[in-house]
Parts: structure tokens; sequence; C-alpha cells
């Protein structure tokens, strides 16, 4: 059975799925930031150092907080993509080596959706004879 929280938990606030309370907003918030350590994610939200683990373990088996977790995480990428568009194209700007320019301005076209076919496979249909005259 999960340890009580270090702190009184009673607050509520919104969520996509619902209501997540003041630390379970807290345990995604802190979850994320730190790239996905569930216990120090919980002792930093304020849950008691004994039970971080096992209250990390019971946090994120709850599908609110999953899928909280997962939402808020694309929207960090969502966020990020700008700059990370911008670095791409100073590359292709301004490194010195034309690999590097080559392969920015490729990913870039890739993301795009104009990335070249993987394997063209041709084939060609048509019947061929072949007659050996020996006489």
């Amino acid at each position: 059975m999960p340890m009580k929280p270090a702190v009184k938990d009673t607050e509520y606030v919104p969520s996509v799925q619902g209501k997540l309370t003041a630390l379970q907003d807290k345990f995604v918030d802190q979850y994320i930031a730190n790239g996905g350590n569930g216990k120090q994610a919980a002792i930093d939200a304020g849950y008691s150092e004994k039970a971080a683990a096992e209250s990390a373990y019971v946090l994120l088996r709850k599908s609110q907080i999953s899928q909280e977790i997962y939402r808020r995480t694309v929207e960090q990428i969502g966020l990020a993509a700008p700059k990370a568009l911008g670095t791409i194209v100073g590359l292709i700007d301004k490194a010195k080596s034309d690999y590097v320019k080559l392969e920015a301005a490729k990913d870039i076209l890739d993301r795009s959706g104009m990335r070249p076919p993987e394997r063209v496979n041709h084939k060609v249909d048509t019947d061929i004879v072949v007659k050996i005259d020996l006489g």
C-alpha cells in the first residue's frame, strides 16, 4: 500500500482527462522536466522520500497521469520544433562543411514530405523469346 505524501494533496487542477490533484500535477511537471526519473519527480513534487519510488510506481500506472505526461510531452516537442528548424536552417546557411549543409538540406526536405523513394522497383512486363539456330 502506498505511503501518504509528505504534503496534503486536496487541491485539484484541470487536465485533459479530468482533474489531477495539485501534487499529481507537480509530479507530472517534474517527471517531464527531469527526463523521466519517477522517484526523483515524486521527491521534487513533495512526496515522502521514503515512499518516492513506490509513489512514482503507483502514479505512473494511473491512466490519467500517463495520458497527461504524454500530452505535455507532445506539447513540449511542439514548442521546441521552431527552434530545431531554426538550427537546421542555420546549418544550411552558416556551416563550413558542405556535407553538413547537404545533410541539413536533406533533413528539411525529408521532414517536409519530399523524401526520395527508399527503393525503386523496376518491373518490365514483356515476353522474352530466345531463338538459337544450330543449323
